[in-house]
């Protein structure tokens, strides 16, 4: 069974010819629908396309919302770090500016703790007389920690404004990391 072609052409040339009115409404009939079935088909296209722009648009802002909580986080805990180090350097400087060894130390000490490390001894010699008239105090530290860990404790002491000279840092392989010996002389005036 051949199916036969719906041929709209041959319609209209048949209707024209005929002039019979029910035949033209019926073509005009067919064109509003058509006519109504694209355009209603190309209005669903553009919702669905716009759709599809506002996910991917929300999911880039999920995305970046993420990233922003990420470096909010790290910001904070950068800040926290900051204002711990902060209160240990003024202790420190309050305990230099008293011109009192044992209470330098014991804040020195308090500050380790801080950055993780470890204290295994800390030896302080008495206090020197030297030509210029200062007092200098011979401290020796061991510490335990990572590599980073004592990195950042040595920053740290270097920003302290106390007058501190390193005679030796020495770093080496200990049982449970690294260990640091530090040989400071701290001079007092």
């Amino acid at each position: 069974m051949a199916t036969k072609k719906f041929d709209f052409r041959a319609l209209v040339k048949k209707a024209y010819q005929e002039s019979e009115a029910w035949h033209l409404l019926v073509i005009g009939f067919i064109l509003i629908i058509a006519i109504h079935f694209f355009t209603a088909s190309l209005a669903l296209n553009n919702r669905k396309q716009r759709v599809r722009n506002l996910n991917q648009n929300q999911s880039e802002l999920i995305k970046k919302i993420g990233t922003i909580n990420k470096e909010i986080k790290f910001f904070s805990e950068i800040t926290k770090q900051t204002l711990n180090e902060g209160k240990h350097k003024q202790a420190l400087i309050n305990g230099y500016s008293e011109g009192n060894l044992n209470s330098l130390l014991k804040k020195l000490i308090a500050s380790i703790s801080a950055y993780n490390l470890k204290m295994v001894s800390l030896e302080n010699k008495e206090l020197e007389k030297t030509k210029e008239g200062f007092q200098k105090a011979k401290v020796t530290i061991l510490l335990q920690g990572s590599y980073k860990e004592l990195g950042e404790y040595l920053f740290f002491l270097e920003e302290i404004p106390i007058l501190a000279v390193y005679n030796h840092v020495i770093i080496s392989h200990g049982n449970e990391g690294l260990d640091m010996k530090l040989d400071l002389d701290i001079i007092y005036w």
